[in-house]
């Protein structure tokens, strides 16, 4: 995590190795609530990285640990993360998919 002076926000910052491609155009452009909002980035021989958005709310791992979810809550999580993944599919966005991955915002919406 870190913040953006410019932005005036939290960012995440995901550190790649050196030589790892760039963010496709398709990733840098995606506008969906089901994925972070890339921000900005940098390839060069000592900056490796990329920024995306901080969103609001917890790991789902943190929010399944704490409470069972109700039936309703849950369906609402699969089909948001049935429509991304349908989504990222037809666009070729698709990411590694891993439970750490999945993240609960405040207003109960799952993002990649």
């Amino acid at each position: 995590m870190g913040f953006d002076p410019v932005l005036r926000r939290q960012v995440w910052i995901q550190v790649v190795p050196p030589h790892t491609q760039a963010i496709s155009a398709v990733r840098r452009d995606l506008s969906r609530t089901g994925r972070l909002h890339w921000l900005t980035g940098r390839r060069n021989g000592t900056d490796n990285w990329d920024a995306f958005e901080a969103p609001d709310g917890q790991p789902l791992l943190l929010t399944l640990r704490a409470s069972a979810p109700q039936w309703i809550t849950l369906k609402s999580r699969l089909l948001d993360l049935s429509a991304e993944l349908v989504a990222s599919a037809a666009d070729g966005s698709s990411p590694a998919l891993r439970l750490d991955r999945l993240w609960i915002r405040d207003d109960g919406r799952l993002v990649l």
